[in-house]
């Protein structure tokens, strides 16, 4: 009697482990969670700068010339040549 009650045990807290590490997996995957960009996400917005062409939302910002310097910067620190 004692060895079953020690299976009914040992399987009662494998259920609840199971299901205490099954339980934020689910909630982490089920309803409301964004998945895909909406239209509100849309890239429509352009800027052109030298090295890049940016694309990004409304509401964001991109500043062009930071990003210049940091690309010309960075071929110069890793001796980069882009000349082909």
């Amino acid at each position: 009697m004692l060895a079953n009650q020690r299976v009914v045990a040992l399987t009662r807290i494998a259920v609840a482990l199971t299901a205490s590490a099954a339980l934020p997996l689910l909630a982490a995957c089920g309803g409301n969670s964004p998945t895909a960009p909406t239209a509100a996400d849309a890239l429509d917005q352009h800027l052109s700068s030298r090295f890049v062409d940016f694309r990004h939302a409304s509401g964001d910002s991109v500043d062009g010339r930071r990003q210049d310097a940091y690309h010309e910067w960075a071929l110069r620190t890793l001796g980069l040549d882009t000349q082909r």
